[in-house]
This record gives structure tokens, sequence and C-alpha cells, in this order.
């Protein structure tokens, strides 16, 4: 029983989705996406890795797409034994994910032709996600604004002014 509603307050506060929270996991989806999908990565780990690590490439990708809906939606990525009821009951998902969710989640044969199978799946969902962050506003230009996000590195343009700030600071001079 909570009668003054101070339980319901105190959870709800506890378990809100944080926005810095949401933007690093946005950037870490979009960057490993890209990564994963971009760039003839599939067509090279095929040939290069073969079939095994193509896959779990591709499991890889798939997990990273699933943290950007849930990341997207605000909501806690949950047990991986529930993972699928709560990602399917998300307020937003692309349009027809869930008709392919299998297919999405699973190559439909193990070999070439069902790993591109998956691949196609995979990189409409992902160029689904970008579309929609962009039609929000929360990005223009997703994979730069992701990766630039995750790597302030010294000596790139977007913050050099500032490590030669912090370098100026730490040497006294």
């Amino acid at each position: 029983y909570d009668g003054h509603g101070e339980v319901t307050r105190q959870i709800q506060e506890r378990s809100i989705y944080p926005d810095d929270l949401r933007q690093a996991r946005l950037d870490e989806a979009i960057t490993w996406l890209d990564q994963h999908l971009g760039w003839d990565a599939p067509q090279t780990n095929w040939k290069s890795l073969g079939p095994a690590i193509a896959h779990d490439r591709l499991n890889a990708a798939y997990h990273y797409l699933v943290d950007g809906l849930f990341a997207y939606n605000g909501r806690w990525r949950t047990w991986r034994n529930r993972q699928m009821s709560c990602l399917l009951q998300l307020p937003w998902l692309p349009a027809g994910l869930a008709d392919d969710i299998l297919q999405v989640a699973n190559a439909p044969s193990l070999d070439y032709a069902g790993y591109m199978a998956r691949v196609e799946k995979l990189t409409a969902y992902f160029e689904a996600l970008q579309e929609q962050l962009i039609a929000d506003g929360d990005y223009t230009e997703p994979v730069d604004e992701a990766f630039i996000r995750s790597h302030e590195e010294p000596g790139r343009a977007w913050n050099m002014a500032e490590w030669n700030a912090k370098r100026r600071e730490r040497s006294g001079n």
C-alpha cells in the first residue's frame, strides 16, 4: 500500500532512463552497426574470416540493433531470456520489424545466401532507426555524430582547442 504515492515516486525516479545514457548507447549502437554492416564488411568478413565468424559478427550487429532500439525508446534492456517479449512491446519499432524479427535475429540458412539475407534485413532496420533519429531531430548525420562523440581523441579538429587548453592547464603554461 502506497497511500501517499512516495513509493511510486521513488520507483519512477530510480528507474528513469537518463538522456546522457540514451545518447551514449545510441552512439555506441550506431557506430558498431556501421562497422558491422557498412563498408562491405559483411562480404569481407565472409571471404576473409569464414562463415562461423561472419555469422557471429551478424549476431553482434543484431545485439547493437536491439541496444539501439531500447535506447531510442528510453527503456532498459531486460534479461536475455525476456528480451524478445520486451523488444516487441517497445513503443516505437521500425515498420515491419515485428514481422521480420526471426530473419533479423537468425539467418534463414547457414550458407552465403542465408547470411546475406540476414545482412539485408539488419541493414534495412539500421537505416530505419537512423531515419527515425533524423526525423526526431536527435541526429543529422548519425554515423558521423556518433563516431565523433565517442572518440574524443587529441588532434581531432572538433576538440583540439579544448585539448590544448587542458594541456596548458596541466603543464602550468
